[in-house]
Order: structure tokens, then sequence, then C-alpha cells
């Protein structure tokens, strides 16, 4: 029950059924380092969980936290057909679009992705002045790693590689979200442009560039092997560096413990055991397609000569 001096904190997550063991670690993960100062107010987007997959994330919560599950397939079902997708991917990574117009109780509201472990409190990114802008989020590091994308994501995108972020932790600024118009601008663009490479995330950096706050790296700290000496507030466990896929994960061991102690324990374990080699060659056959297809979409800009979308231009059309 929340103490009525207590602050709340928005926080969304999107998931479907196959992601939700993984949200049971990062709700734990997030809640063990939560401020007992604050509220945590969680709400799932989904279009539908099995009540046994409820059943356990609400195992998860700490006396300082509630959790709701809003379906969004009223909002899903305009654009559900036009939204490119590709191998892993599934609709919830779109529905952090609509958290403007769908919740229009909250003025700012995080929004993380659930393939997360928390190492600290996420109230202190919260309370962050975002100096007026619309969103905050973190830089993304796979662009250093694989120049190719940073190629596609200046060529394609108009967007400099320094600049392209993770949208899989994000401080919205939901006021002003709204205010622009946000939502509209994604719809008008989804029209215009299809981006095959990350989906939502390059939307989203078109259509808030120049509008962000840049959080250090510590906040989305992926997996990747070099990062393994680095010290974060929030892991990511993105791209193919999933501990219960593989052993030899950056950061795993923070991964078990917190996935162990879950209500989702045995699930989890049951994945670990059930990925083979014929999944592990189709998801590194997923990950050279990517790689092929951010390749193909930047040579293709570079010979027409196409003018990047931008921001700018889409304020115009809106």
């Amino acid at each position: 029950m929340k103490h009525q001096s207590s602050e709340i904190i928005p926080v969304f997550f999107a998931v479907d059924d196959r992601y939700a063991p993984f949200l049971g670690v990062a709700l734990r993960s997030m809640l063990a380092h939560a401020d007992p100062r604050c509220f945590y107010r969680i709400h799932v987007l989904t279009t539908g969980l099995t009540a046994d997959n409820q059943a356990k994330l609400r195992a998860e919560l700490a006396q300082n936290a509630a959790i709701s599950f809003d379906d969004v397939s009223g909002a899903m079902a305009r654009v559900c057909a036009s939204l490119p997708m590709r191998d892993y991917y599934s609709a919830a990574t779109y529905y952090r679009v609509f958290i403007g117009s769908l919740f229009s109780q909250y003025d700012r509201a995080l929004y993380f992705d659930s393939d997360l472990v928390f190492c600290g409190d996420i109230a202190r990114m919260y309370h962050t002045d975002l100096g007026g802008k619309l969103i905050g989020a973190v830089a993304d590091d796979v662009l250093a790693m694989q120049p190719v994308f940073g190629d596609y994501v200046e060529a394609v995108l108009g967007v400099p590689r320094t600049h392209y972020f993770n949208a899989g932790i994000l401080l919205l600024d939901l006021a002003k979200y709204r205010a622009m118009h946000m939502e509209e601008r994604f719809l008008s663009l989804l029209t215009k442009r299809r981006f095959a490479v990350a989906q939502d995330q390059d939307y989203l950096n078109v259509l808030c560039q120049h509008d962000v706050h840049y959080f250090d790296s510590s906040w989305n700290l992926s997996a990747a092997p070099a990062n393994r000496r680095r010290r974060a507030k929030i892991l990511h466990y993105k791209m193919n560096w999933k501990p219960w896929h593989e052993d030899d994960v950056a950061f795993a061991e923070h991964f078990w413990r917190y996935a162990d102690a879950s209500a989702f324990a045995d699930d989890i374990r049951a994945i670990k055991r059930g990925y083979r080699m014929v999944d592990r060659i189709r998801d590194q056959m997923a990950a050279e397609r990517l790689v092929a297809t951010a390749v193909a979409e930047t040579e293709t800009a570079r010979a027409q000569a196409c003018q990047p979308i931008c921001s700018t231009a889409l304020a115009v059309q809106a």
C-alpha cells in the first residue's frame, strides 16, 4: 500500500509472454535498489499475458511498488500491419510510442526494455533535469563496436553516430511529448519511410534528434565483452549477449543472482538448457542479416544521394 507522502515514479515496460521471465528478473533487481521513500508505479504494456505470468510478475513486487497490466490492443490495431518487423522482434517494441497518449495522468515517466538488470536506483534517473529536452537516453555503444551501423545511421537517418541513442532505456517528458504531437509524427513518418535495421529505435532517433539529454553510459551498459571491467547502474543484455543463452557473457553473474531468486527461476533455467546449436546458428544468421541490411541500406542511400530524413522536416509536416 502506498504511503501518502511517497513520491510516485511511473515506470513502463512492454512485453509479451516470451519475455515475461526476463521482465521478472528486471523487476526483482530494480526493486532491490529502490528508494523506500518512493513508490514505484509499474505499468506493463501488453496485448495479453497469461494469468500464470501475471501472477509471477506480481510475486516480484516490493512493499513500495504496484503493477498493472495495460492492454494496448486498441492503440496497436491502427498501426500493427504497417510496422516494420524482423527476426526476433515483436510488436511489443513499438508500445512505448503510445505512452504519452494512453497515460495522460503522467507528465514524466521512465521506459525500460525487459532484458535488463538494475544495479542502482532508478529514482536518480527519474529526477534528472532534462534541461527542456524531450527525452533522456544513452548513446548506443554498439555503433562504436560495429562501425557499419554508424555508417547506416548517418547515411540513412541523418543522425550523427555519436548521438544515436539506444531506446531501451528512456526518461520521457510526456507533457512535451504530447505538446509536440510526437505520436502523430511517428504515425506520419511510418507512412513515408520504412527503417529496417532497428525498427522503432530508428524512428525515435529521427523524431527526437536535437532534443535528447544524454546520460552517461553507466545508465545503459551493454553486456559486450569490451565492457567487462566497467561499472554500471543498468546492465543491458541486448544483441546476442544473453546469459540465458550463452555461458561466457559479461556480467552474467548479476543476471543469475536475480534470475535464480525470481519466480521465473525454473522457466529461465529451462530456456538456458533448451538453447541448442540450431538456435545459436539461427541467431548468428539473424545477426549477419542485420549487418547485411545495414550495409545495403547505406549503399542505397549513398548511391541515390538521398537526403536523410530529419526531425526538422517532420516538424513542418506535423
